[in-house]
């Protein structure tokens, strides 16, 4: 059975996903970076589980050049504020994406350079 996404979820500041483990990155504390991103929803070119065997809900993202686990603050942006948590691994490349609710709402955001902060 897989699991219902979570239709409508909001980002808040300061919140990370539900059941979204934190970790240390090894990155680096505090480490800002310009990042390309982008958005990705089920059904349009995501699944529902991450790479990590959590299942996608907002507040999860993709990167593949952090470690899973990683938090990462938004600075800039459609969601800046809010602290997100890598749970996901996502095609290939160094951009960031966001998990979303729909495809409309990927689509809507489209593709942004956002500045990041990273542990």
């Amino acid at each position: 059975m897989s699991p219902s996404p979570q239709p409508g979820g909001s980002r808040s500041p300061g919140v990370s996903a539900p059941g979204a483990r934190s970790a240390p990155s090894p990155s680096g504390t505090g480490q800002r970076l310009s990042v390309v991103s982008t958005a990705y929803s089920y059904g349009c070119g995501g699944g529902w589980i991450t790479a990590s065997g959590a299942p996608v809900a907002v507040g999860v993202i993709a990167m593949n050049t952090l470690d899973i686990g990683t938090t990462v603050r938004i600075l800039s942006g459609s969601f800046a504020g809010a602290v997100e948590t890598v749970l996901d691994h996502y095609g290939s490349g160094t951009q960031l994406d966001f998990w979303v609710s729909s495809c409309w709402e990927a689509r809507q955001y489209g593709r942004q350079w956002i500045e990041i902060e990273v542990g």
